[in-house]
């Protein structure tokens, strides 16, 4: 009988001190995740607005990322197209889409939906017209598909603007460009 009192007793007052224990003990930090690197190789449509007469085409795109947390990245974006005037099919036309752009993933893990903005360059090489190269805005969203640990399949859209300034684009003309990508990456974690 003893005994059990005394194992009543010993369980009240655990039960009883547990709380102060819980409040006194440091909390445990969760391990923050390592920052990494991410490579993203992609064909990219482009569409150009019909103003500009230019044939809507096929090209390649790259990314390379550096995600600071798994949430927040800024990014480096090349867009390369090679397409012809509408009028003049002959005539080779190139552009390149240059941009620093900031990526807010949704989610850390799985399927990443995200958001995208960038500042940036939009050069269009002209064989008749020449070279013009305009500062440009993006903004963009798209979605990750994970195949694995560290590779991904990722879809994209693009949307870019800026303002004509000769030879190419007529002067104070607002033009935009559509692009869609579709492609692989890799992320590298920093240890």
């Amino acid at each position: 009988m003893k005994t059990r009192i005394a194992i009543v007793w010993l369980l009240l007052v655990g039960l009883a001190e547990a709380p102060v224990l819980a409040q006194s003990t440091r909390p445990r930090r969760l391990p923050q995740p390592a920052p990494a690197w991410e490579i993203f190789l992609a064909a990219v449509h482009t569409d150009y607005e019909e103003e500009v007469d230019l044939d809507d085409e096929f090209g390649f795109g790259t990314r390379f990322g550096y995600l600071f947390t798994p949430r927040n990245e800024i990014e480096l974006l090349m867009n390369y197209t090679w397409t012809n005037d509408v009028f003049f099919p002959d005539l080779d036309v190139a552009t390149f889409n240059f941009q620093t752009s900031y990526v807010h993933n949704f989610t850390a893990k799985g399927v990443v939906p995200y958001l995208t903005a960038g500042i940036g360059l939009f050069t269009t090489d002209d064989e008749a017209l020449g070279s013009e190269t305009d500062f440009a805005l993006g903004l963009g969203g798209g979605v990750r598909f994970p195949l694995g640990k560290a590779a991904y399949i990722r879809i994209e859209y693009r949307f870019t603007r800026f303002e004509g300034d000769l030879p190419v684009y007529a002067e104070g003309v607002d033009v935009s460009v559509s692009e869609l990508g579709f492609g692989v990456g890799w992320r590298f974690p920093i240890h």
